[in-house]
């Protein structure tokens, strides 16, 4: 996914989650019925201390806009 063009990786982000999206997104663009995505090695969800601050800032932003970037034609696109 690292070899797609930068607009595009800046849509879905440069990190794991952002690239699997991506990838998602192509096999659905060649027909594949069904993808599971999953938020890679480095993400956890299981929280246990500082969780809003963690939340605020590590964990939402890669997922919004990644998820935006699949599911909103041209969302992050200049002029959105």
């Amino acid at each position: 996914m690292t070899g797609a063009d930068l607009r595009t990786q800046e849509r879905y982000g440069r990190n794991s989650f952002g690239w699997s999206l991506l990838m998602a997104r192509r096999l659905l663009d060649l027909g594949v019925n069904f993808v599971q995505v999953n938020l890679g090695n480095n993400e956890t969800w299981d929280l246990h201390g500082s969780i809003f601050p963690r939340l605020k800032d590590s964990l939402f932003p890669p997922t919004d806009r990644a998820l935006r970037a699949l599911v909103v034609p041209g969302a992050g696109a200049p002029g959105w």
